[in-house]
């Protein structure tokens, strides 16, 4: 590692060691503790710097199964501190080895709390990681002049239609791929179902030809104006099925059913984020990663029901509609679940194909 640091568009900077070429991103904090690799991995975070807050990232060293899929996504990694001696049955490399061997771009030795609370006051924004000898001057121009990367979704989704299949298989659930996680397939496997994966922008026709009992639309990068071929999709396929929606299949399932979505300040990245579950009174512990959310004065006129809401903000985290068939989590409840009482929106999809009339025959 050399010499390097972090320039805010705000004009602060944050100096440290880093490696990697220099490279722009919008900024933003993640507070877990653990599940370092499967946030890097994670695809919401594609095109975008993660700073962890915790300072002890990089302790109990890398290994394969933390992935949460099968690369990293993050376009740089903002720790702490990196050089630990790794205790971990399972581990295999440093995370200092591991950066290097999978090229992972890192910076480390800078106050990761202080630039939390920068952003977490002024909101989220864009930053450089460069040079330490680059002009300010020069790095505010560069970041002035960013633009986010575009069509992440359509690089990170599947390209051809693929089948998972289920041991002893009771559903069909069609998931279409925004940047899916390996987990939502699992829960769905581990629940009965056979798991068709097709690509974002499959056509509703195209959908319905697989006979579904169920569709399931996934997480993915952070960019939900780009995806109206997803919602116009959607538009066609609401009400004639189940359908869930999970992280950005949240927004965009929500949108499709008449909703309007808007940017937060500076997003829920990280763990420990509280719920109420606003049916069964129940309050789960969650793990996030979001910068939009569902705009509440936009149910006004649809038939949406808020089911899930933060208790640090009251935003909401989750929306269902027994006459159009959905359920929408923000999160991913598998991970975020404190408790096995808690329903995860998978439960919730597999109780909306039961009472569903038709079930498979919807073609």
């Amino acid at each position: 590692m050399k010499p390097k640091k972090l320039v805010l568009q705000n004009g602060k900077e944050f100096i440290g060691l880093g490696s990697g070429d220099e490279k722009v991103a919008e900024v933003v904090f993640h507070t877990g503790m653990i599940g370092y690799l499967d946030i890097v991995s994670n695809p919401y975070y594609a095109g975008k710097f993660v700073c962890m807050t915790y300072p002890l990232i990089g302790n109990y060293g890398a290994s394969d199964d933390e992935f949460g899929s099968k690369d990293y996504h993050v376009e740089g990694f903002i720790v702490k501190d990196t050089d630990f001696i790794s205790s971990n049955m399972r581990y295999l490399d440093s995370m200092d080895d591991f950066s290097i061997a999978n090229d992972l771009p890192i910076l480390c030795g800078i106050d990761t709390r202080m630039l939390a609370k920068v952003i977490r006051d002024e909101g989220s924004m864009k930053g450089i990681i460069t040079d330490v000898d680059t002009p300010i001057e020069e790095a505010l121009l560069k970041i002035n002049a960013y633009t986010p990367i575009k069509g992440m979704v359509k690089k990170l989704g599947t390209k051809r239609p693929n089948m998972v299949k289920a041991n002893k298989p009771k559903y069909t659930v069609v998931c279409l791929d925004l940047g899916c996680k390996n987990n939502i397939i699992s829960e769905l496997t581990n629940r009965k179902c056979n798991v068709v994966v097709l690509p974002y922008n499959t056509d509703a026709s195209k959908i319905l030809s697989y006979h579904p009992d169920a569709i399931i639309v996934s997480n993915g990068p952070d960019e939900p104006s780009e995806l109206e071929v997803v919602v116009n999709n959607l538009k066609q396929l609401i009400g004639r099925l189940p359908i869930a929606g999970i992280g950005l299949g949240h927004l965009l399932v929500a949108k499709a059913s008449g909703a309007k979505i808007k940017k937060m300040k500076f997003g829920h990245h990280g763990a420990n984020q509280s719920v109420k579950n606003l049916v069964n009174k129940k309050i789960i512990i969650t793990l996030q990663g979001h910068n939009y959310e569902v705009d509440r004065k936009s149910l006004d006129n649809t038939s949406l029901n808020v089911t899930l809401e933060n208790l640090s903000d009251l935003s909401i985290e989750g929306v269902s509609s027994s006459e159009l068939l959905v359920v929408t989590s923000a999160f991913d409840a598998f991970e975020a679940s404190a408790a096995p009482i808690v329903k995860t929106i998978y439960d919730e999809l597999i109780d909306l194909i039961k009472s569903s009339k038709g079930g498979s025959n919807n073609a």
